[in-house]
Formats: structure tokens, C-alpha cells, sequence
């Protein structure tokens, strides 16, 4: 079974605006190496959608499909169903 990766928002962020940190380090080339490793390796990237939210908060459709294309053949999918949320005891 292959490894499965949860990447946070802000790594998706750091590559697609190809930010850099406080003392200038290259963040979008860090994340884009992750990625690229894990691609490599022939390892899943998990989307929630939860991530899909959040970035839906800062691009359009359009841009976040773009961010995903180069890693489509190793994404999977694990969005909630609707019925499975839990309603909290009283």
C-alpha cells in the first residue's frame, strides 16, 4: 500500500504564489519538492474537502484545478459525505 499525504493549504499557497519566508527562503521551491518526492514515489495526495474550501476562499476554480494538474495521477479524493456528520449528545 502506497503512502497517503495530507498537504496543508498553506503549502499549496507557498507553491502556487511562490512565496518566500522571513529571511527569504524559497517556500514555493521547498513545497514544490515535496511534492515532486512524493510523486516520485509514487505516493497519494489526499484532498479533503475542507482544503478544497480554503483555497476556494482565495482562488477560482479554475486557478485550483491548475494547482493540482501536475499531480492528478496520484490524488485522491476524501470528501466527506453528507450524512456522516455527527450530531453532538445531550
Amino acid at each position: 500500500m502506497a503512502e497517503e499525504y495530507i498537504i496543508d493549504t498553506s503549502i499549496w499557497v507557498d507553491i502556487y504564489e511562490d512565496r518566500k519566508g522571513y529571511n527569504n527562503e524559497p517556500l514555493g521551491d521547498y513545497a514544490f519538492n515535496l511534492l515532486a518526492k512524493i510523486k516520485a514515489k509514487e505516493s497519494a495526495i489526499v484532498l479533503t474537502d475542507f482544503l478544497i474550501k480554503e483555497l476556494e476562499t482565495l482562488y477560482s476554480v479554475a486557478e485550483i484545478n491548475g494547482m493540482f494538474k501536475p499531480f492528478e495521477k496520484i490524488i485522491k479524493r476524501l470528501l466527506q459525505q453528507k450524512n456522516s456528520e455527527k450530531k453532538p449528545k445531550r
